[in-house]
């Protein structure tokens, strides 16, 4: 699997923030996670392709309470950057972070004592060592901004996994298929085409699934026994917050006519198509 550059991480995750933020409004994550805990009270989560971890700073938030996160990632440079980030996040927020000399553990937890995180990472790849990952103790699985970059084969193995080990599933920022531009711009359609263009490649994990990625995971979840979907709603159950492009704030007109530029230059070069999210 290619991977993505901690900057390009860092610009993202506010956005990111704001759409997760829109679509938490149906979900009550706090009650959600009380009746997966067990009986001491802790939390198990396995978060895949953690980056830098932005899903445990948005999430342990919402979920509350005593929790234990493995956090998975193949490239080092990422995990290397994640515990400076996490240090950052607890500072800006008012939290207390604690990082083991190693680097790859610490706490985390709030100054109100709603919460508490202890986490540890993992050096592993999600294409070759899938039946590899860290399942004891898990009642969650989750992952922000995965499940369209992988194909339908690989999913269905994650899934079966998780019915294995008896954890639920909460996967959040899917791509969907729904796009909305504001304001308008010239080359929104260019950059539209390459990127709906780019979304079916193989990332590493075989054809992508790109925006049927939502609809692909609820079918096969509902369709294993043992396997709980947390749904965007109770009545709809079919996805977890997924990506809506429609909820983030609108991006710069410059920022968008140097993607456009950026664009060009690449079909001309025969690149059409790397534009990524």
């Amino acid at each position: 699997m290619s991977g993505f550059s901690a900057d390009w991480l860092s610009l993202r995750e506010p956005w990111d923030h704001a759409a997760r933020n829109a679509a938490a409004r149906s979900l009550d994550a706090d009650a959600l996670a009380s009746g997966l805990r067990t009986p001491g009270g802790t939390l198990g989560v396995l978060d895949l392709a953690c980056g830098t971890g932005a899903n445990l700073r948005d999430l342990s938030v919402r979920l509350g309470g005593e929790q234990r996160w493995t956090l998975i990632d193949h490239d080092p440079a990422l995990l290397d950057a994640l515990p400076l980030k996490l240090q950052q996040w607890a500072h800006t927020h008012g939290h207390q972070c604690q990082i083991d000399p190693s680097g790859r553990s610490g706490t985390l937890r709030s100054t109100e004592g709603g919460w508490q995180v202890h986490w540890q990472a993992r050096r592993l790849d999600l294409v070759t060592d899938l039946d590899r990952l860290p399942w004891e103790g898990v009642q969650l699985l989750t992952a922000s901004a995965l499940i369209d970059l992988v194909s339908d084969t690989w999913l269905q193995r994650l899934v079966e996994a998780c019915r294995t080990h008896g954890a639920a599933v909460w996967m959040a920022l899917s791509v969907d298929g729904r796009d909305r531009w504001t304001p308008s711009d010239p080359v929104d359609a260019a950059v539209q085409a390459a990127f709906q263009a780019h979304q079916h490649r193989n990332k590493g994990f075989g054809p992508a699934l790109g925006p049927q990625a939502p609809a692909v995971q609820g079918a096969q979840v509902v369709g294993v026994e043992g396997v709980e979907l947390l749904p965007r709603h109770r009545c709809r159950g079919a996805q977890l917050a997924p990506r809506q492009r429609r909820h983030r704030p609108a991006e710069p007109r410059e920022m968008r006519r140097q993607r456009g530029e950026a664009l060009r230059h690449r079909q001309r070069a025969g690149e059409a198509g790397a534009v990524q999210g």
